[in-house]
């Protein structure tokens, strides 16, 4: 009697059954690794040039920290994460969306900061806020060069599949 092998691929993992008169066998693929490529101790300003511990190149994925203090009402925190496109400039921000403040009239918006990265090096530049006035529904927008209470990145951390 001949056993078929037969395979299962789930996940990148394989499952591998020989057949009925053989055994069942599991080869596990190792998962990401994940390096911080730069931290600061407070969120770092607009106009800012950074320094990685290493190139963007080496990654397959990017995750950008970062935080803002609200009027002193309460700390915001992203986590976003940007697929790295080797060989050329990227992209990435902190993002966030949501209520701006605790207050009635508080501003629904959209608030981010730039952070251009390339090889080892960084440069964060402006933030901005879109959003609608939660009392009169009226648009917002700006631009600025640095303000505090914008979310600004403290940590980028580099993805690497195995």
């Amino acid at each position: 009697m001949t056993s078929a092998t037969y395979k299962l691929a789930f996940n990148g993992n394989t499952l591998t059954y020989p057949g009925w008169n053989g055994f069942c066998s599991y080869e596990v693929k190792e998962g990401p690794t994940y390096t911080t490529l730069w931290e600061t101790d407070t969120p770092a300003e607009n106009k800012y040039s950074i320094t990685l511990n290493d190139s963007i190149d080496n990654y397959n994925e990017l995750i950008v920290y970062g935080w803002a203090s609200r009027d002193n009402q309460r700390i915001i925190k992203s986590q976003n994460r940007y697929i790295v496109t080797s060989g050329h400039p990227n992209r990435c921000t902190c993002y966030v969306a949501g209520k701006w403040n605790d207050a009635a009239n508080g501003y629904i918006l959209a608030n981010f900061t730039n952070i251009d990265l390339s090889g080892t090096s960084g440069y964060i530049s402006s933030s901005c806020f879109v959003g609608i006035d939660y009392n009169s529904n009226n648009f917002s927008k700006g631009w600025f060069d640095n303000r505090q209470v914008d979310i600004h990145p403290y940590k980028i951390v580099g993805v690497k599949e195995s």
